[in-house]
C-alpha cells in the first residue's frame, strides 16, 4: 500500500480564491494525507474542511491561528 502526502504553505485560506485553487488541487491530488500550513483562519469547522477536501469520511486536527500568524490543518481519509 501506498500513500500520497501533500504539505503546503498555503499562505492565507481567507481569499475564496485561494480556497478555491486549494480545493482542485487536493482533488486534482487524490492525497491521502495532506497537511496545510499558515492558514491564517483563526478558528475552524468540519464544514470548512470537509469542503476543502470534498469528502465526508475524513479525519482532520487543526491549530487555529493566533491574530494573522499560524494556523493548521491536518487532515486524513479514515480508514474503514
Amino acid at each position: 500500500m501506498s500513500l500520497r502526502m501533500l504539505s503546503w504553505n498555503v499562505r492565507g485560506l481567507n481569499n475564496p480564491q485561494k480556497r478555491e485553487v486549494c480545493k482542485n488541487l487536493l482533488r486534482e491530488r487524490k492525497c491521502d494525507i495532506v497537511c496545510l500550513q499558515e492558514t491564517k483562519l483563526s478558528s475552524l469547522n468540519s464544514s470548512i474542511v470537509r469542503s476543502l477536501w470534498g469528502s465526508p469520511f475524513l479525519d482532520w486536527v487543526a491549530l487555529d491561528a493566533i491574530n494573522t500568524t499560524g494556523g493548521f490543518i491536518g487532515v486524513g481519509q479514515e480508514s474503514s
